[in-house]
């Protein structure tokens, strides 16, 4: 793992972990919500999923930068 280590952060830094943080929870939401659904009894009979592979979440280190 790579760890970068920044003595004060700058606003522009900030404001970019601070998207990455609120992109990474709205995708992990997706991925439970899509999880939800593609284990239901209908979906999994009529194969409406297709042969896709099942969604994985994505895993940052949230440590704030202050």
């Amino acid at each position: 793992m790579l760890a970068v280590v920044v003595d004060t952060p700058s606003p522009a830094l900030s404001a970019t972990a601070e998207r990455v943080a609120l992109a990474r929870r709205f995708h992990n939401e997706a991925i439970g919500q899509t999880l939800t659904v593609r284990r239901r009894r209908a979906v999994r009979l009529l194969h409406l999923a297709g042969h896709t592979p099942m969604p994985a979440a994505v895993v940052f280190d949230d440590q704030t930068l202050s």
